[in-house]
C-alpha cells in the first residue's frame, strides 16, 4: 500500500511503464502510483503505469496521472497496463490515456486483454485516440484470445474517437471471447448510451451506479469474489466499500483505504471547490450556494462532475464557501477550431437566474474560459445569468466569447453576467454580444442595486436590435458602482439609448462610475448615443439623489462622438493624444491612484490598479489577476511582418498607414489609427526588421448587427475606398484566402 509519485516516463521503448514487462511467473501487489506522467514514443508499443505487458498477477494496485502514446503504431495503451494476459484483481485508474496510432487498443484500465480475467476493478478518467481504426473503452480497449472474463468492474470516464473506422465502448470496445458478470459503464457521465444487448455489459445511469449501498441491485454479484486465484469465492474477498447512496463503489482490499480515492476538490484547503473542466463548470448550476451539496433532484449530476467526493469536497471544518478555476478551459472540446454540436457544450446555460441567483465566490485566479457560445432566450444570459448581492466573481478571463440573446421584450444580456447585484472584480472579455434583450453591455447587460464592479475590462462589440435598447460597451445599464475599468469594443444599436461605456447610470441613490474609460465606436440607426454615458437617470426626479461621473472620459476621435462641454457630468470627450500623453496618475489621471476597489470604503495605495505605459498608449489594469502584457496587442502573432486584421475596425484603419510599417502616415491620421489598432505592442509587436503590409486573420462582414442588410445601423454602412489618386496603397495585403461580404458602396 505504499506509494510511488512523480513517476515521468518519456521512452521509445516497445514496453514502457514502471515494469516494461511482467512475466507469468511474477505478482505484483499493492502499488500505489502517484502524478504519472508517462510519454510512450516507440511506432508500436504496450504502455501503461504500471506496467507495459503483464503476464503475471496484479492486485490491489492503482495508478493516477497521465499516460500517452505518440507513436503511429498499433500500440495497446491503458491507465495501468497496455497488455495483459495475466490477470488483474481489485486494482483500479484515475488516468488521463491517449493515443495517436492507427489499429490501436486504448482503455482506462488496460488497452488489451488476451485470455486473461479482470475481476473487481474500475477506471475513472477519459480515454481518447486519434489514431484510425482504433478500439477505445473506459475500461478496456479490446479483448482477444480465449476465455476472458470481466466480473463486476465498472468505467465512468468518458472515451473518445476522431480517427476513421474507430470504435468507442462505454466499458469496452471491442470484445471476442469475452462473459461478463455485473460489470457497468456510467452511460451518463461517459457519454455512451447502453446498447441494451443482454450479452454485453451494461451502461448505467449515475444515479443507479451510485445509489446502493452495500452488495444488492446492481451490485449483488459483488461480494465473496475469487482474488486470488485459489478458483473459490471467499467472504473475505469482499474488495468493496459502497459508502453513501452519493457515490460510486471503492476498493478496500489488500491494504487499500477509501479515503485515497476519493477525490480532495479543495486541495488547498481554501474552502474554494475547484474547477478542472467544462462539467464540473456546468456543476456549480448545481450548487448556487457554492457549500458542496446539491439539492436532491441535481444531487447525481452534481456528483457526475465531481467523482467520488472526499466528506465535505475535501473542504476545511468550517465549509465550502465557493468555486475556484484550477487551469484555462475552452468550449471547442474537439478542437477543431470552432463551437458546435460536436462539442461538449454548443450553446452555454447561464449559471444562475432572477429566481435562483449565483450566491457564492468564484474565483477566476487569473485563468481564462475561450470560445464560450450561448444562443439563448433566457431574461438574462452570460456565462453568469443573474449574480445575487452574496455573489463575488474575481479573476475571470473570457476570450473570444460569442453570446446572442433572443430574449424578446426586457432582459440582460452580457459576456459575464446577464445581471449583477454582486461584487465582479479583476475580470474580464473579449468576443461578441448581440442581443434582442432590452439592456446588453460587453461585460454585464446591468449593474444595479448593490452591484460593485472594480478593475475590469472589455474588449467586446456590442450590437442590440430590440427597439427599447439600452446598449453599452461595458454595461448596458449602471445603477449602482463602477470604478477603475474600461471598454473598448464597438457599440452598434438599433434605437433607443447607446453608450460607449454605458447606455444610462442613475435610477437609485449611489450610483456613479468612476476613474473609467471607453474608447468604441459608438452608433444607433435610430435614436442617440453618448461617448461614455448618453443618459442620467433621476428615477426618484428630486434632486437629492446621489449619482455621478467622476474623472471617467471616452475618446472622441476612435468613438465618432465628439465632446459636448455641457454634458460633463456625463464624461468628458478627450483625443486619443490625450488620452494616451499622461505616463503616471497626473493631468486628468490625477485621482486614477488610491482608489477604493475593495468597497471598503478605505482608499488605499495598494488600489492603484492602472499601467500608464508609453505616451502612445492608453492606461491598462494591473490589479489582481490582471497583467498590462494581455492587453497590450501583439497585431503580429506569427512574425511575418504583416499587420493582422480581424475587425473591420482594422481593415478602416489600414487608410492611415497605407505604407504598411506600423505607424500613421500623419499626425492628423494618428488618433484613428490608433484607435483601430488600440493597445498596440511596441512596433506592432512585427519583428526587427519591421512592418511591411497586413493580412486578414478572419472573415469579416459589413453586416455587423446580422440582421441581414448593411445600413445605419451598421458600423460602416457606406464604405470609402482605402487610398486615392494621390495617395494610393503601397504595402503588401495578404486576404489568406478570407472574405470580406456585404461591402456597400
Amino acid at each position: 500500500g505504499k506509494s510511488i509519485s512523480k513517476m515521468t516516463i518519456n521512452s521509445a521503448a516497445a514496453r514502457v511503464g514502471l515494469f516494461g514487462s511482467v512475466s507469468s511467473s511474477a505478482t505484483v501487489k499493492g502499488v500505489r502510483l502517484l502524478e504519472v506522467d508517462l510519454t510512450a514514443t516507440g511506432t508500436t508499443a504496450g504502455a501503461g503505469a504500471l506496467a507495459g505487458r503483464n503476464a503475471g498477477t496484479i492486485s490491489a494496485s492503482s495508478a493516477i496521472g497521465t499516460v500517452s502514446s505518440t507513436g503511429t503504431g498499433a500500440a495497446n495503451v491503458g491507465g495501468l497496463v497496455g497488455e495483459s494476459a495475466g490477470n488483474i484483481y481489485a486494482s483500479w485508474t484515475r488516468v488521463s490515456v491517449s493515443a495517436a496510432g492507427a489499429d490501436g487498443n486504448v482503455g482506462g484500465l488496460v488497452g488489451k486483454v488476451e485470455s486473461a480475467a479482470v475481476t473487481a476493478s474500475y477506471a475513472r478518467g477519459t480515454v481518447a485516440s486519434s489514431g484510425a481504426n482504433a478500439a477505445v473503452g473506459g475500461l478496456i480497449g479490446e479483448t482477444a484470445g480465449s476465455g476472458n472474463t470481466v466480473s463486476a468492474s465498472y468505467s465512468t470516464g468518458a472515451p473518445t474517437a476522431s480517427g476513421t473506422g474507430a470504435d468507442v465502448g462505454g466499458l469496452i470496445a471491442s470484445v471476442t471471447a469475452t462473459t461478463f458478470t455485473a460489470s457497468y459503464w456510467d452511460a451518463h457521465t461517459s457519454g455512451v448510451a447502453d446498447d441494451a444487448d443482454a450479452d454485453s455489459p451494461e451502461g448505467k445511469t449515475t444515479t443507479q451506479l451510485q445509489a446502493p449501498t452495500a452488495a444488492t441491485g446492481v451490485y449483488a454479484d459483488w461480494d465473496d469474489l475469487d482474488l486470488t486465484d485459489d478458483d473459490t469465492a471467499n467472504a473475505v474477498d469482499d474488495p468493496w466499500t459502497f459508502s453513501t447512496s452519493a457515490r460510486y463503489p471503492l476498493l478496500i482490499w489488500g491494504g487499500q483505504s477509501a479515503d485515497d480515492q476519493h477525490d480532495d476538490h479543495d486541495s488547498d484547503d481554501d474552502a474554494l471547490i475547484e474547477i478542472t473542466s467544462l462539467r464540473q463548470l456546468n456543476a456549480v448550476r448545481y450548487d448556487l450556494d457554492g457549500n458542496g451539496a446539491a439539492s436532491q433532484a441535481d444531487a447525481a449530476s452534481y456528483a457526475a462532475a465531481f467523482h467520488n467526493a472526499a466528506g465535505g469536497m475535501g473542504c476545511p471544518s468550517t465549509g465550502c464557501k465557493g468555486y475556484e478555476l484550477k487551469n484555462d478551459l475552452t468550449f471547442d472540446t474537439d478542437g477543431d477550431g470552432d463551437v458546435d454540436n460536436s462539442d461538449l457544450y454548443p450553446s452555454w446555460t447561464p449559471i444562475g437566474t432572477s429566481d435562483n441567483p449565483f450566491a457564492t465566490t468564484f474565483d477566476g485566479n487569473g485563468k481564462t474560459i475561450s470560445k464560450m457560445k450561448i444562443n439563448s432566450a433566457a431574461a438574462s444570459v452570460g456565462l453568469f445569468g443573474d449574480i445575487s448581492s452574496t455573489g463575488t466573481i474575481k479573476g475571470v478571463g473570457l476570450l473570444d466569447a460569442d453570446v446572442k440573446s433572443t430574449y424578446s421584450g426586457g432582459g440582460f444580456a452580457g459576456a459575464l453576467a446577464g445581471k449583477n447585484t454582486g461584487t465582479i472584480t479583476a475580470s474580464y472579455a473579449t468576443g461578441r454580444v448581440s442581443s434582442a434583450a432590452r439592456t446588453a453591455g460587453g461585460l454585464v447587460g446591468q449593474n444595479t442595486l448593490t452591484g460593485w464592479i472594480a478593475a475590469c475590462w472589455a474588449d467586446v462589440s456590442v450590437s442590440s436590435s430590440a427597439p427599447r435598447g439600452r446598449t453599452g460597451g461595458f454595461v448596458g445599464t449602471n445603477y449602482a458602482t463602477i470604478v477603475a475599468s474600461y471598454s473598448r469594443g464597438d457599440v452598434s444599436a438599433f434605437a433607443h439609448k447607446a453608450g460607449g461605456f454605458s447606455a444610462s447610470v442613475g435610477r437609485d441613490v449611489g450610483a456613479n462610475i468612476t476613474a473609467s474609460y471607453s474608447i468604441g465606436k459608438v452608433s444607433n440607426e435610430t435614436g442617440s448615443v453618448g461617448g461614455l454615458v448618453l443618459f442620467l437617470w433621476n428615477r426618484a426626479n428630486t434632486l437629492d439623489v446621489d449619482f455621478a461621473v467622476n474623472d471617467s472620459y471616452w475618446d472622441t476621435d476612435a468613438s465618432g462622438v465628439p465632446d459636448d462641454p455641457g454634458t460633463t457630468s456625463k464624461g468628458k470627450g478627450e483625443t486619443t493624444a490625450e488620452l494616451q500623453a499622461p505616463i503616471y496618475p497626473h493631468g486628468m489621471y490625477t485621482n486614477w491612484d488610491d482608489l477604493d476597489l475593495t468597497n471598503d470604503g478605505k482608499n488605499n495605495p495598494v488600489d492603484d490598479p492602472w499601467d500608464f505605459g508609453t505616451s502612445k498608449q492608453y492606461p491598462v489594469l494591473v490589479w489582481g489577476a490582471l497583467r498590462a502584457e494581455d492587453q497590450r496587442r501583439d497585431y503580429d502573432a506569427d512574425d511575418d511582418g504583416l499587420i493582422e486584421i480581424t475587425t473591420l475596425r482594422h481593415l478602416d484603419g489600414t487608410r492611415y498607414d497605407l505604407n504598411g510599417d506600423g505607424s500613421a502616415d500623419s499626425a492628423a491620421g494618428y488618433p484613428k489609427y490608433a484607435a483601430a489598432f488600440p493597445y498596440a505592442a511596441s512596433g506592432m509587436g512585427c519583428p526587427s526588421t519591421g512592418c511591411k503590409g497586413y493580412e486578414l486573420d478572419a472573415n469579416l462582414t459589413f453586416d455587423t448587427d446580422g440582421n441581414g442588410t448593411v445600413n445605419n445601423s451598421d458600423a460602416y454602412p457606406n464604405w470609402t475606398p482605402i487610398g486615392s489618386a494621390a495617395n494610393g496603397f503601397g504595402a503588401e495585403f495578404n486576404g489568406n484566402g478570407k472574405t470580406i461580404s456585404k461591402m456597400k458602396i
